[in-house]
């Protein structure tokens, strides 16, 4: 069973990660270009940032400034480093993205993680599943983006209010 989502509460960074790209997630795995090079990224509404497997950053020659902190994955003790960040263009559905921030990790669940960081920059990410069921909306609370994780987005209480 993979693993789902993380969060790491100094950076408020949340992250959804599997050992690999299942067959129920193929619908959010879409085909992208980086720097010209066509791979595969996973579409990740709970992860609130976007990386690159460690790999494909050196099969692409992608030019990486180091960098060290830990992603926690919250649904069991397991962590991992992001080990770099580098920026990309990238080009899904005939649009030009340009320097993209992507953290470097190990070990990634497919080539790239488009997380919400990325996912903001449109108004609404529509995925099709072919259900047979009407469409389900999540809608925003104050303008923010609902997701059954993002309490990354919660400001850490105060212990002892006075």
């Amino acid at each position: 069973m993979p693993h789902t989502a993380a969060l790491h509460t100094t950076s408020q960074t949340l992250l959804a990660i599997t050992s690999a790209v299942p067959d129920c997630l193929k619908s959010v795995a879409v085909p992208i270009e980086v720097n010209d090079k066509r791979i595969t990224a996973l579409v990740d509404s709970c992860s609130s940032e976007s990386f690159i497997d460690r790999t494909v950053a050196g099969r692409l020659k992608l030019q990486i400034s180091k960098s060290s902190r830990k992603i926690n994955v919250a649904s069991s003790l397991y962590s991992t480093e992001v080990t770099g960040t580098c920026y990309v263009n990238i080009r899904l559905n005939n649009t030009l993205y340009e320097n993209v921030r992507l953290g470097v990790m190990n070990q990634n669940c497919g080539d790239v993680i488009l997380g919400q960081d990325f996912q903001s920059r449109h108004s609404k990410i529509i995925i099709e599943y072919g259900g047979s069921q009407p469409e389900l909306k999540i809608p925003t609370l104050n303008n923010e983006a609902i997701c059954n994780l993002c309490i990354a987005k919660i400001p850490k209480p105060m212990l002892f209010p006075g």
